[in-house]
Order: C-alpha cells, then sequence, then structure tokens
C-alpha cells in the first residue's frame, strides 16, 4: 500500500510541475505577443509584460513584478483572449 502511494503520490507531483511550467511557458509567450503588437523592439516574455502594464495601468514595475504570474494571468485575461484569437488566424 505504501508503494502504491507513494507512486501516486510522485505522479501527482511531476503533473504538478508539468502544469505550472507550461503555465509559465504560456505566460512568457503572451509577454512576447505584446512585444510585437507594442512595438517594444528590445523587451520580450515578462520584461514586455511589465511594460504594457504601465503604459496600459500606470502601475509602478515594482508593482508588477510583485505580482504573481496567476495574479498576472487574471489582470491579462483580455489579453490573453486577444492572443488567442491571433494565433487562430494565423494558422
Amino acid at each position: 500500500m505504501t508503494d502504491d502511494y507513494d507512486a501516486k503520490r510522485r505522479e501527482l507531483r511531476l503533473r504538478s510541475a508539468e502544469v505550472g511550467a507550461k503555465l509559465h511557458v504560456f505566460t512568457l509567450e503572451l509577454g512576447d505577443y505584446l512585444a510585437e503588437k507594442n512595438g517594444y523592439k528590445d523587451l520580450d516574455g515578462l520584461d514586455a509584460i511589465v511594460a504594457y502594464l504601465v503604459n496600459k495601468h500606470h502601475w509602478l514595475p515594482k508593482e508588477i513584478r510583485s505580482m504573481s504570474e496567476d495574479d498576472l494571468r487574471v489582470v491579462l485575461t483580455d489579453e490573453f483572449r486577444e492572443a488567442e484569437k491571433a494565433t487562430k488566424k494565423r494558422r
């Protein structure tokens, strides 16, 4: 029984890490999309997200960088939808 429990626990831990990694990549790709859309030549990923939110909401970079990626994804829900539509059009 213990071996079964340990195996299931390990599998759940690995799945959780995989989902976390996919969400991180998804967030970075959104930053890349925002950089391209807004002409941020030298920014990508999270740096582009910071620049976008500074321009859109006039938040301080320090405030944005203190947010979790989960919170950033909530704040950027509309932008995620927009990026998704743009990606589908390219296909």
